[in-house]
């Protein structure tokens, strides 16, 4: 863990020791107080700093947390839509028809490109801790039956699990990797994927903090899709107005009512 520099009185120093009292390392150099924070004190900081979710259209979302940024699904043209420029460390493909689209998005940092998961599996990139689920979604009207993943990633102390484009109920050893959910992101407008009501019923099983639906009927999309209308009869608490992110903090979680939140497409 890197520490941080700042420069201080002596009367302000000794107020700031007395609060980091579980700070193990300090050190001293002409310019100033370094500390080393511990554990403890690196976990208190994240909680109080946010990371943003915004949605991109279909089952594509950002996530931009304080040591890496996560691209999730990108789209091509083929869908629709347009994919809007944006970089990442992380790529993760949850629906592997999508896998080649992952060069569409850049690295954070010119000579890097972003680190591809795209399967089941842990892995653990900046900080953040990523478990693969595979799913075998049953043959549709469109589209054979293939392998689908779930991903759950753990980022600055939040769970955020992406259901993909599941559209069946998990098992009893999936559901291992989907307790004490934070932000759960679940298809809810049908086709290849879950529609409102099996959402419903996931969600209910699942019993996540947050929940922020995906893949729905929007304009430009060429897949027929149900409208969010839909999932929000069935689930009753929709908020009117649609963000463009969420800001979300580990202390700011709700802890007794689950909260629903609407992101316009990027």
């Amino acid at each position: 863990m890197t520490g941080f520099s700042r420069q201080l009185s002596p009367k302000k120093a000794f107020s700031f020791f007395q609060k980091c009292i579980k700070i193990k390392t300090v050190k001293f150099n002409f310019l100033g107080i370094i500390l080393q924070p511990s554990e403890y004190f690196r976990k208190e900081l994240i909680n109080f700093k946010p990371m943003f979710i915004s949605w991109l259209g279909q089952t594509c979302f950002k996530i931009q947390g304080q040591t890496a940024t996560i691209l999730i699904d990108p789209y091509g043209p083929a869908s629709g839509l347009k994919f809007p420029k944006t970089a990442a460390d992380i790529v993760i493909i949850a629906d592997q028809n999508l896998k080649d689209n992952a060069e569409l998005v850049k690295g954070t940092q010119a000579d890097q490109l972003p680190f591809v998961i795209a399967g089941a599996g842990e892995f653990e990139v900046k900080d953040a801790l990523m478990f693969g689920i595979r799913c075998q979604n049953g043959k549709t009207e469109n589209q054979p039956a293939d392998p689908k993943f779930i991903y759950q990633i753990n980022i600055d102390e939040i769970t955020i699990v992406h259901l993909g484009v599941l559209n069946h109920d998990i098992t009893e050893e999936q559901f291992k990797y989907l307790e004490d959910v934070d932000v759960l992101l679940v298809p809810v407008g049908g086709g290849n994927a879950l529609n409102a009501k099996q959402a419903m019923e996931l969600i209910n099983k699942i019993e996540p903090r947050m929940v922020i639906p995906m893949n729905y009927k929007i304009p430009g999309l060429k897949e027929k899709l149900e409208p969010l209308d839909k999932f929000c009869k069935e689930i009753g608490i929709c908020p009117t107005e649609h963000l463009p992110k969420i800001k979300v903090t580990a202390k700011d979680m709700p802890s007794e009512e689950m909260k629903v939140v609407v992101l316009k497409n990027a």
